[in-house]
């Protein structure tokens, strides 16, 4: 800690919201909270004030975690309980039924659900940085309190950022390297892109009144610092040091088409040959791994890129002349972390995975929404392995983050649905649908509307919901499928900001011929249920809303 913080230090219970929040003005209450932490630790109140609305546009949430685990208007990361990251069943995400939703083909639940409670162990054995605990030492107060006490979260979130400033500084533009270490994350361009985007929270300025009834405003900030730069070294790391290379760093490398593709067709893979490093795997430490893993039990044959195969093997490649460059917008820092793409099981029984490379141009009329069911840290397994699922992108709820995984000229095995997969793009949010987190950050909402954004427009697709479609609106494919319609992207995902944020904002329509329901996110709370696995009837916290445009636990399909 620097010495300047240090003599700051030295220097010097909310309850849950009621249904109908009273009103403050903007001089006192949350206002009030951010200017007295930003004098006390000697924060510009601007910046503070960024952070804050990046984070959770600076509501409370009723003291309840968001779907990476922060609490409070500074979001402070503390780590989930055992009982909410296991989830119940343990299965990550869309491992629950037929991801591909062909029938002619049908993947094996067994498979992907085994994979699934893998990635979630390793995640688990990998939890993400907490922040809270720290915060809660440099202040003197109890972690506990900073989850429900707004003014203590406020207070913390400055000393925590004041921890991370090399030097005192009144100038807003010189913290640019002390917000991306508050991003926790040990990725350098993922920081910078976060304290980029706090940097034009500032520019923009913003206003709103938050959950709990306190009206806080950012007044624009000018001649500020262009977005870019050198990035920002990761948390953790003293000045001057050299960051260590990403661990998921792999050599780009293509691989050649199929000799049978036709024009217009999907082009299996090639079957994969063996790394010139892998090493034979021995039986006995092979049998110890599947069932370690959890693979015993899986059809004869299936279990050999997972059991002692080489690393690499599981690390796929873009067919040739296939770019390995995220599609992302120019205002978006996008990772390229590609989906596997690969032949396995025995020759009278093969198959391949994990999505369809197409000869031709697709055609694109939806974007899918999903949350993840599982953190972020389980994704990486999942999507290089091809007896798993895929999905387009990945987006991170902590900093906003996006990874690419599957071409969006490609065919993703997402939505459970073929007639959707083969029209769709697919992202993925980190969260929880209802358990655990009970809200989506401001900074995963803002990268998930501008990548959408891009998307549409690239592809030449409608921004309102009949295209763009949460999971719960993608119909089964016969009547015995419909039991396994997912719910993502669930409760907490707000609809009506989300189109805010693209510039599509709801709005009745000249000579309609359809009907939506459209509730105030902010203040419609009917009972809502099924966030306790074990017990579905009983009534999900009061934080809980329903998605904008439906008032029941699944939206109605759209009639395709």
């Amino acid at each position: 800690m620097q010495l300047w913080l240090a003599v700051v230090l030295a220097a010097g219970v909310l309850t849950a919201p009621a249904d109908v929040p009273p009103v403050t003005a903007p001089d006192v209450g949350r206002q009030a909270e951010f200017a007295a932490a930003a004098r006390e630790y000697g924060v510009p109140e601007s910046v503070l004030l960024a952070v804050g609305y990046l984070e959770s546009r600076w509501d409370t949430n009723g003291g309840r975690p968001s779907t990476a685990g922060g609490y409070g208007p500074m979001h402070l990361v503390d780590a989930f309980p055992d009982d909410v990251r296991a989830h119940g069943e343990a299965i990550i995400g869309d491992a629950l039924g037929d991801p591909r939703g062909d029938e002619s083909r049908p993947m094996s639940a067994t498979v992907t659900q085994a994979l699934s409670r893998s990635a979630l162990r390793e995640s688990a054995a990998a939890p993400p940085r907490t922040t809270l605990p720290e915060a809660g030492r440099l202040i003197g107060v109890e972690p506990a309190r900073l989850r429900t006490d707004p003014a203590a979260n406020i207070r913390a979130g400055a000393a925590l950022l004041a921890s991370y400033q090399q030097r005192p500084s009144a100038e807003p533009a010189d913290w640019h390297g002390a917000v991306a270490r508050y991003a926790g994350t040990d990725d350098p361009v993922a920081s910078r892109a976060f304290a980029d985007e706090v940097f034009s929270v500032m520019r923009e300025g913003a206003e709103r009144r938050t959950d709990d009834g306190h009206l806080v405003r950012l007044a624009p900030v000018s001649d500020l610092p262009p977005a870019g730069g050198d990035p920002a070294p990761p948390a953790g790391t003293q000045p001057g040091a050299t960051a260590p290379p990403a661990a998921d760093a792999r050599p780009k490398t293509t691989a050649p088409p199929a000799d049978d593709a036709q024009p217009g067709t999907t082009t299996p893979p090639a079957s994969p040959q063996p790394s010139p490093s892998a090493s034979p795997a021995d039986p006995q430490d092979e049998q110890a791994e599947q069932a370690e893993a959890g693979l015993d039990g899986w059809p004869d044959g299936e279990a050999g890129l997972l059991a002692g195969a080489d690393a690499d093997a599981l690390w796929e490649t873009t067919p040739k002349g296939q770019s390995s460059q995220a599609e992302c917008p120019s205002s978006l820092t996008c990772e390229w972390m590609p989906a596997a793409y690969k032949r396995f099981g025995k020759k009278k029984n093969r198959d391949y995975g994990n999505h369809d490379h197409l000869a031709r141009k697709r055609s694109v009329d939806y974007i899918v929404i999903h949350d993840t069911e599982g953190t972020y840290q389980g994704i990486p397994s999942l999507v290089r392995n091809p007896k798993y699922v895929s999905w387009h992108y990945t987006i991170r709820s902590r900093d906003g983050h996006v990874a690419q995984h599957v071409p969006t000229n490609d065919i993703a095995w997402h939505a459970g649905n073929w007639d959707v997969n083969t029209r769709s793009i697919g992202i993925e949010h980190e969260g929880y649908l209802a358990k655990g987190g009970a809200w989506y950050t401001e900074a995963m909402y803002r990268s998930s509307a501008r990548l959408v954004k891009y998307l549409a427009a690239k592809h030449d697709i409608p921004l309102n919901r009949a295209h763009i479609l949460g999971h719960d609106n993608v119909p089964g494919t016969t009547p015995q499928t419909v039991a396994g319609m997912h719910e993502d992207p669930g409760p907490y995902w707000d609809w009506e900001h989300y189109f805010e944020l693209m510039d599509k904002p709801f709005k009745a329509a000249k000579d309609g011929d359809s009907v939506i329901i459209r509730p105030s996110y902010a203040s419609h709370r009917p009972r809502f249920t099924g966030c306790v696995a074990a017990k579905p009837a009983q009534a999900c916290p009061r934080t809980a809303r329903p998605p904008s445009g439906c008032t029941s636990r699944r939206a109605t399909p759209l009639p395709w």
